[in-house]
Formats: structure tokens, C-alpha cells, sequence
């Protein structure tokens, strides 16, 4: 996990100081003809050192606390799943919108989260971090990242309830 997010910041950084980078990786529906790679490469950039510090720091501690209950394999399923999925609503949304770009791991940070909240309830950051993100999708009135961070919370839900079928 700390590797995975060590090229999370890595790659965010040089994004950070090279718009080449950045455009190179950033998701955007209306430009990906031929480059799915963007479902992935968006993950590794961010638009902003909170963006980056607060993805990472989610990363790594719910990612570190469902570690501590599941085998590793499962995460190493649960994370390219949550890289993928909720960007695919925003792609078919706005695949036609060519000022629409997503960046971040938003949707890996949304779902570990809701999985860490499902299964492990006794957690108050989980549920100081429910708070924020029932808040801004509730009142960002720029919409930005809405159907990514629903869609990663609708896919926390789904894999968290087959963790618990899976441990009956």
C-alpha cells in the first residue's frame, strides 16, 4: 500500500510541474479514442497538494485497516476495481463534453472507505469521513467528481457486502 501510493505522489508531483505529464494521464471522456490506459493513469495525478495529500492519507489508512482483517489478494483485487469502475458513469456522461476531466484517486479512497465503514464500524474516522463525504456531495455545487465518488461509494457497498457474505 505505501508503494502504491509512493508512485501516487510521485507521478502527482512531476504532474504538479509538468503540464505535459498531466495531460498525458489526465481523464478526459471526450479525448480517450484508442487510450483506456486514462481509466488507470488518472489515479496517479492530482489537480492540487490537498487533493493528493488527502487521497493518500485516505489510501493508506483504510487500506491499512481492512489489511489488518483480509488477506492481501483481496486488495489487490479491490484496488484496480476502484480505479476503473467509477470513472466509467463520468466517461459515458460526458464522452461527448471536452471541458469535463477527472483526475485523482478519489474513487480508491470512496471505496476503501465505505468498505472500512460497512465491515469495521467501531472506527471514528470512518465516520467523521462519512460525514464529509455525505456533505460535499450534497452541497458541491460545481458537481465536480460527484459520479466518480458516488459510483466508488456504490462499489464500496457491493464489495464490502460480499466480504461479509464471504465471511459468514
Amino acid at each position: 500500500m505505501i508503494y502504491f501510493c509512493l508512485s501516487i505522489s510521485i507521478v502527482s508531483i512531476a504532474g504538479f510541474y509538468s503540464p505535459r505529464i498531466f495531460d498525458a494521464l489526465l481523464f478526459s471522456p471526450s479525448m480517450m479514442k484508442g487510450q483506456p490506459y486514462k481509466f488507470f493513469s488518472s489515479c496517479f495525478i492530482h489537480t492540487g497538494w490537498l487533493h493528493l495529500i488527502g487521497n493518500v492519507f485516505s489510501i493508506v489508512y483504510f487500506g491499512a485497516r481492512i489489511a489488518q482483517y483480509l488477506p492481501g489478494a483481496y486488495l489487490l483485487i479491490i484496488i484496480p476495481l476502484s480505479m476503473v469502475i467509477p470513472f466509467l458513469p463520468s466517461y459515458y456522461i460526458h464522452k461527448h463534453d471536452a471541458t469535463y476531466h477527472g483526475a485523482g484517486a478519489s474513487g480508491i479512497a470512496y471505496c476503501l472507505m465505505v468498505i472500512c465503514f460497512l465491515c469495521y464500524r467501531n472506527n471514528v474516522i470512518c465516520y467523521m469521513l462519512l460525514f464529509e463525504l455525505i456533505y460535499e456531495n450534497l452541497f458541491n455545487s460545481s458537481g465536480d467528481g460527484n459520479e466518480i465518488h458516488g459510483s466508488a461509494c456504490i462499489l464500496g457497498v457491493i464489495i464490502a457486502n460480499l466480504i461479509n457474505i464471504i465471511s459468514l
